[in-house]
């Protein structure tokens, strides 16, 4: 059955996929930093996680940039500070170029919704915060509702991978059952 032929296929080219194996690690080890970045960049992709690494990075930003800013820090100064505590590359980079417009006369809501990364809700309320003139506390305002909402997030997330894995599992111990079976009837079928 497969079970007997997968085996023999193994025994037989053993050097070889043992090659192929150390060539992909190799090439992961080189490849690594792209990796990461797509990597960085997939996670805004995944339903629930991208809401849950937006969530928590615009928390950080919103609570670094508000501090700064209510001790009297300069906007760029502390936007570029700011940025730094987002632990998503591709979102910090987004903000870098964001940076750069504000540093050239922008205002903070055009920026950040050039990055394309924030939603539109946190785009109008920047927006609206500028032209009131009470940005400090709407960004730490900001923080601390995209806080209690990663973290809502993060706690239904258990049981989100509840399902997958189940799911995985089943199909994994389905095709057991069925090359079990399919070795035992080819056994069978030769007697």
């Amino acid at each position: 059955g497969i079970t007997l032929a997968a085996g023999a296929f193994i025994t037989e080219y053993a050097v070889f996929i043992l090659s192929a194996l150390v060539a992909c690690l190799i090439a992961l080890f080189f490849a690594r930093k792209s990796i990461f970045k797509w990597w960085e960049s997939f996670q805004l992709k995944v339903p629930v996680l991208s809401d849950m690494v937006l969530a928590f990075s615009i928390s950080n930003f919103c609570r670094t940039f508000g501090s700064l800013l209510k001790m009297k820090a300069g906007v760029v100064e502390a936007f570029v500070l700011s940025k730094e505590v987002v632990e998503n590359k591709f979102i910090r980079s987004r903000l870098a170029e964001a940076g750069k417009t504000i540093s050239a006369g922008n205002n903070i809501g055009t920026a950040l919704e050039n990055t394309g990364v924030f939603p539109e809700s946190f785009i109008a309320v920047m927006k609206a915060a500028e032209e009131k003139g009470d940005i400090e506390k709407v960004l730490l305002d900001m923080a601390d509702f995209h806080q209690q909402k990663a973290v809502a997030i993060s706690q239904k997330i258990p049981g989100i991978l509840d399902i997958y894995f189940i799911l995985f599992f089943g199909v994994i111990i389905g095709f057991s059952i069925i090359a079990v079976f399919s070795t035992l009837m080819s056994l069978y079928g030769r007697l």
